[in-house]
């Protein structure tokens, strides 16, 4: 059996406690600790190195700061023009930092090798994008983002298995008229989270309100990442709002009795037929 990995993600460490938390107690059994336990980690996403953005996105309560990075900026850092990184880092305070690698260009080792480096708490990539060389890092944790868990279930299972420290599962009908939050996504989100060992977080997107969080926590997902100029403060309430349940609960099984059925049975003809021998 394989052991847990040691964290030294700030971010990985948050998302263990979201996904170990526990329904507080009551009365003076309650302890000071479950009071800072979030139900929920929220990331909020920011465009570009932009310090003022990021803690704006701190003050609107984001537990952590993902940096969106397009090709030209990802180039710039890959040649090692770290300053810009350096101040949007420092200006997340208490939250974590971490980088979106977005888009459909190929992430280079270089960029990898630098990112670690920056001391960069946490990368999301693509699956198709991420290189191999940051799995496994003790450095930068590793978020890698699924975008066709159904088409692709076997795969899934697959990186359940590989030193990848959280998973990022993405739009379950891209493309689509996807205005609200449905029972098909809440499906994926479950399959998810049921085929891998790592913490799972959503990628949002406007079809998921503050009042979905509770259906979001309740299929086990430990994060939320928001896009850039959304009203943070909002779900900030609604994840201070959620109710913890214990894993695999709310099942249609779970807290009722099991009462025996009875049996309806034709009655039989033996002793009649004995009678008239």
């Amino acid at each position: 059996m394989e052991l847990e990995r040691p964290l030294t993600s700030a971010l990985m460490k948050r998302l263990r406690d979201t996904s170990r938390a526990r329904p507080r107690s009551l009365g003076f059994g309650r302890r000071d600790e479950e009071k800072r336990t979030l139900a929920m980690v929220l990331v909020a996403q920011v465009a570009g190195l932009d310090a003022s953005a990021a803690a704006a996105a701190v003050g609107g309560g984001a537990s952590a700061v993902a940096f969106v990075l397009e090709a030209s900026d990802a180039a710039s850092l890959a040649r090692g023009q770290a300053s810009a990184l350096d101040r949007a880092m420092a200006a997340c305070g208490d939250a974590v930092p971490g980088l979106f690698l977005a888009g459909e260009w190929p992430v280079p080792t270089e960029l990898a090798a630098q990112i670690q480096a920056s001391k960069v708490d946490f990368a999301i990539v693509r699956t198709q994008r991420a290189p191999a060389s940051l799995v496994g890092s003790e450095e930068t944790a590793l978020v890698v983002q699924v975008d066709d868990p159904v088409e692709r279930p076997a795969l899934l299972r697959g990186l359940g298995e590989l030193k990848i420290d959280a998973v990022l599962a993405g739009q379950p009908q891209p493309g689509s008229d996807h205005r609200e939050l449905t029972v098909y996504d809440l499906m994926v989100y479950k399959l998810v989270v049921e085929s891998v060992r790592q913490p799972v977080l959503v990628a949002a997107d406007q079809a998921i309100r503050p009042e979905d969080l509770q259906a979001l926590r309740d299929v086990g997902v430990d994060g939320i990442l928001m896009p850039p100029g959304t009203d943070l403060a909002r779900y900030t309430e609604a994840i201070g709002k959620l109710k913890i349940k214990p894993r695999g609960a709310g099942r249609a099984s779970d807290g009722m009795a099991l009462l025996p059925r009875a049996i309806a049975t034709a009655p039989s003809t033996e002793s009649e037929d004995e009678d008239d021998d």
